[in-house]
């Protein structure tokens, strides 16, 4: 199974995820004036383990741990990650008679090094596959307060 997470953009504006669905379609959103914070293209697979170390992104959670029965794999030739066509695609596997490996990917590591954005406008296109134990999720989180 696969995830796809094509080039994102995150502009700053005050955020609308609590907004109900109606507020957020009834009129399109002036955007003009706005400057673009971060993006990132995928034109490289620039992925870290652990901590970010000129990287864009971390293959863990940035509070050094994963969660649940959940493993994470990091990058490298057997990897979950690759990026074709500007897009980076999660590959989840099992082994015939072992656990599933996935992975995913976060803008600051531990160290607090990164990109983190606590409100604003955030946009992506993910296609995200269904099925039974895949949970694949967009998750805007902060290291610190």
């Amino acid at each position: 199974m696969k995830l796809l997470l094509l080039a994102s953009t995150v502009l700053p504006l005050a955020t609308v995820a609590s907004a109900p669905q109606s507020a957020l379609t009834a009129k399109p959103m002036a955007l003009c004036g706005l400057e673009l914070a971060w993006s990132d293209e995928f034109d490289e697979a620039s992925i870290g383990d652990w901590r970010l170390e000129g990287k864009r992104w971390i293959a863990h959670t940035p509070w050094a741990g994963d969660f649940g029965d959940a493993r994470f794999d990091n990058p490298g030739r057997y990897g979950p990650f690759s990026i074709r066509d500007g897009k980076l695609e999660i590959t989840a596997r099992r082994p015939k008679g072992g656990r599933w490996t996935s992975g995913l990917i976060a803008a600051a590591d531990e160290t607090g090094a990164g990109t983190g954005l606590r409100e604003g406008y955030f946009e992506t296109r993910i296609k995200m596959t269904p099925g039974p134990g895949i949970w694949p999720a967009f998750w805007l989180m902060s290291l610190k307060p």
